[in-house]
């Protein structure tokens, strides 16, 4: 079945260095492994729009004695535009021909301060935000609501993201997926390119 969609994640593929939890615990002294235990346990709520990130700062500032009144998963996040998928997403758009979406698991504030950086809602056809949908990935039913509101069949779209546990969350709803990791031979946006017929840069 031909490819009418793609799907592409936000942190990892069309933005890098997302993640911040190792320089929230220096800034604040501390230890990354026990915030990262804390913090596993609030982060499908925060990415559901159940809490917001600064509800879950007021929980660690009692238990780990920091400062309450810092903001720091908005304050201290700073991604960075991946410009060759950013360029893959502008060569799918002016070819025409499929459906170019994006599915990510973000809070509203880390969405409001990448779309501002790299104008994702006006490149992708529509942003299906893990915070909007009250749904988050790897979880098979979050793909299924995006291919429902599409009206596609799960076959028909391409998934891409970096991490393994979210492709096979996809698979599992009948996507096809590619992993968006570089390889020894390939980097991850060559490779891209080359599975949508796209020329190389």
């Amino acid at each position: 079945m031909a490819v009418k969609c793609v799907m592409f994640d936000m942190g990892g593929v069309c933005v890098t260095h997302v993640q911040i939890g190792g320089a929230i615990a220096r800034r604040y002294g501390m230890d990354s492994q026990a915030l990262l235990e804390d913090y596993l346990g609030y982060d499908r709520p925060i990415m559901e729009g159940l809490i917001q990130p600064k509800e879950w700062w007021s929980h660690v500032a009692e238990k780990f004695h920091v400062d309450p009144n810092a903001d720091p998963v908005c304050e201290m996040f700073h991604p960075q535009v991946n410009q060759p998928v950013i360029d893959i997403i502008r060569d799918l758009k002016a070819r025409g021909g499929v459906r170019l979406l994006l599915g990510s698991n973000t809070c509203r504030s880390h969405w409001q301060t990448i779309d501002a950086m790299v104008p994702l809602s006006s490149l992708m056809d529509h942003c299906y935000l893990s915070c909007d949908m009250h749904l988050s990935k790897p979880d098979p039913e979050f793909f299924l609501a995006i291919t429902g509101k599409e009206r596609l069949d799960p076959a028909e779209c391409l998934f891409v993201d970096d991490l393994q546990e979210n492709i096979e969350g996809a698979a599992k709803a009948g996507l096809k997926t590619f992993h968006f990791q570089d390889t020894p031979l390939w980097p991850a946006d060559w490779a891209l390119r080359d599975l949508l017929g796209l020329p190389l840069r």
